[in-house]
C-alpha cells in the first residue's frame, strides 16, 4: 500500500486504551479533511493521515525542473502555541540534518496563505517492516541485514546528535526495492552540543513524555534523562520482533502501569523461547514456513529456528533490551559490529568468550575447510584400516596356509609311522618264522629217530 511519512501521533501515557502510534493510522476520513489544492508548489492529492498537532498530505510537486510525489507534514488550524510551534520547527530542523538513504528526506518547508507551516518531504510508498518481513516471508538472515540497513540509518542519526526517541517498526517503511526508511522525527531529541540550546529538547525529570508503550525502554516510561541508548533499547526491542514476529513481553489487556511494571522490573523471554510460548502447535506449510502462531519465517521447522535464535542472536537483542542503559550496547555501531561477527560467523562480544566458542565459530565460517579436513582425516583413516585390514587378512591366510601344511605333515608323518612299525612286526614276524623253518630245517632225519619228541 502507498503510506507516506506518518503523523506526529504517539501514545501518551494517561488512558488504558490508547490510541495507536505514528504508522498504525487508520485510513483517513476525507469528509472532514478541509479543501486543500495547493501547498506552495505542491498539488495536493489526499490526506494520508492526521497526529496530536499536525496532518500528512499527499501531494505533486511541480516546478520547470521536477515532478515528483511528496508528503507535506501541515499544522492543524489552531495548533500555533509557542510550544508546538517550537517542537514542529525542531522537527525540521532534525530532517534537515539527516542525509541518509534509510531515512525519509526533507525537500523544503514554509507557511501556508492561512499562516500554518509545513515542510515537504520525500513520499514512502510501501509496507511496514512487520508487514513486508511477512509478505516476502523473509528467512532471518535475510530480516538481518533489513534489520541491519535501519541500524546504519539510526546510527547516522546519533552522529549528528539526534535520538529518535519513538523508534518501531511502524515508523520504518520498506519500499519495493527492499530499502528501509525511517520516518517520524517528531519527538526526536537533539543532544549536539554544537546546536543552540532553545533548539535542544528539554527533559523533565521525573515526568513520563510521549511514548508507545511496546517499545519503549525503561528510562522512557520512569521520565529519566534520555540518551541514545534509548533508541539502542528499541532497536531490541524491534529485532526481537523480526525475528519471532512476537512481542518480548505480554501487553494484552494491561493498564499502562501494569506495563511500566512488566518493562521496568521484568525481564523479557528469549528470542528462541518466543515462537514456543503459544500452546497452540500449527503444522509445517508445503513451502517449509514455520508456522509459529502467524509466523512466516521460513527456516524448515520450528526446531530449526530455535536452534538459529539460540545462543548469539538470543545474546544480541537481550544485550540491547538491558534495563541498565550501561549494559547495553555503547552505539548502535557496536550493535552493528556483533550482527555483522554473526553473520561472518565471528565471535560476538555480547557473549562471553571461550575456547570452544571461539572454536564453534572457526568451524562455522571455515565449513569447507573442516568438511575437506574431515573428509581427507576420514579417507586417511579409512585408508590405514583397509590396509591394516588386508595385512591381517594376508597374514591370516598364510598362518592357515601353515596350519595346514603343518596338519598334513603331521599326518603323512603319523602315516609314515604306522607303515614302519607294520613293516617291523611283519619283518620281526617273518624272521621268526625264517628262524623256526631254518631249525626245523636243519635238523636230520637222524635227530628225529634220537629224539622222538621232536616230532
Amino acid at each position: 500500500g502507498a503510506r507516506g511519512h506518518d503523523s506526529d501521533a504517539t501514545i501518551i501515557p494517561g488512558a488504558r486504551d490508547a490510541p495507536s502510534g505514528a504508522g498504525q493510522q487508520a485510513a483517513p476520513d476525507q469528509s472532514f479533511a478541509p479543501r486543500l489544492e495547493r501547498i506552495g508548489d505542491c498539488k495536493v492529492e489526499k490526506r494520508l493521515g492526521v497526529g496530536g498537532f499536525g496532518e500528512v498530505w499527499l501531494a505533486t510537486q511541480e516546478s520547470d525542473l521536477l515532478k515528483r510525489r511528496v508528503a507535506i507534514k501541515l499544522l492543524k488550524v489552531g495548533m500555533d502555541s509557542t510550544s508546538v510551534l517550537e517542537r514542529f520547527e525542531l522537527e525540521r530542523k532534525v530532517l534537515s540534518t539527516l542525509n541518509h538513504p534509510s531515512i525519509s528526506r526533507l525537500y523544503g518547508g514554509g507557511v501556508t496563505e492561512d499562516g500554518r507551516s509545513y515542510f515537504i518531504m520525500e513520499f514512502v510508498e510501501g509496507l511496514t517492516l512487520g508487514l513486508w518481513c511477512k509478505r516476502q516471508k523473509l528467512t532471518v538472515t535475510e530480516r538481518l541485514a533489513i534489520f541491519r540497513q535501519v541500524c546504519s540509518a539510526v546510527a547516522h542519526a546519533h552522529a549528528v546528535g539526534i535520538v529518535h526517541r519513538d523508534l518501531k517498526p511502524d515508523n520504518i517503511m520498506v519500499t519495493a526495492e527492499g530499502v528501509p526508511k525511517l520516518l517520524d522525527f517528531g519527538i526526536a531529541k537533539i543532544v549536539n552540543r554544537d546546536v543552540k540550546e532553545e533548539d535542544r529538547a528539554q527533559d523533565m525529570p521525573g515526568e513520563v513524555g510521549p511514548l508507545t508503550p511496546m517499545y519503549a525502554s525503561p528510562e522512557q516510561w520512569r521520565g529519566e534523562p534520555l540518551t541514545a541508548s534509548t533508541d539502542i533499547y528499541s532497536l531490541g526491542v524491534i529485532l526481537y520482533e523480526t525475528l519471532t514476529e512476537q512481542l518480548p513481553y505480554e501487553f494484552a489487556n494491561l493498564s499502562l502501569d501494569e506495563i511500566r511494571h512488566l518493562v521496568c522490573e521484568t525481564s523479557p523471554s528469549l528470542p528462541s523461547e518466543a515462537s514456543f510460548r503459544s500452546a497452540t502447535l500449527i503444522a509445517q506449510t508445503q513451502t517449509g514456513t514455520v508456522a509459529t502462531g502467524n509466523s512466516t519465517i521460513p527456516e524448515g521447522s520450528k526446531s530449526r529456528l530455535r536452534r538459529k535464535l539460540r545462543g548469539d542472536l538470543d545474546n544480541i537483542v537481550l544485550m540491547a533490551m538491558r534495563a541498565e542503559q550501561g549494559r547495553r550496547y555503547a552505539t548502535v555501531d557496536a550493535l552493528i559490529a556483533d550482527l555483522d561477527a554473526y553473520t561472518a560467523s565471528m565471535p560476538i562480544s555480547a557473549r562471553p568468550s571461550s575456547a570452544g566458542y571461539r572454536a564453534q565459530k572457526w568451524m562455522g565460517r571455515n565449513k569447507r575447510k573442516v568438511f575437506l579436513a574431515t573428509a581427507a582425516s576420514a579417507a586417511i583413516v579409512f585408508g590405514i584400516g583397509w590396509y591394516v585390514y588386508a595385512q591381517i587378512a594376508k597374514a591370516d591366510a598364510v598362518l592357515k596356509a601353515q596350519i595346514a601344511n603343518a596338519d598334513a605333515e603331521i599326518a603323512k608323518k603319523k602315516l609314515e609311522i604306522s607303515d614302519a612299525e607294520t613293516a617291523a612286526e611283519k619283518n620281526k614276524l617273518l624272521q621268526k618264522d625264517k628262524e623256526i623253518f631254518n631249525r626245523y630245517n636243519s635238523l636230520s632225519k637222524n635227530d628225529y629217530a634220537k629224539n622222538p619228541e621232536i616230532s
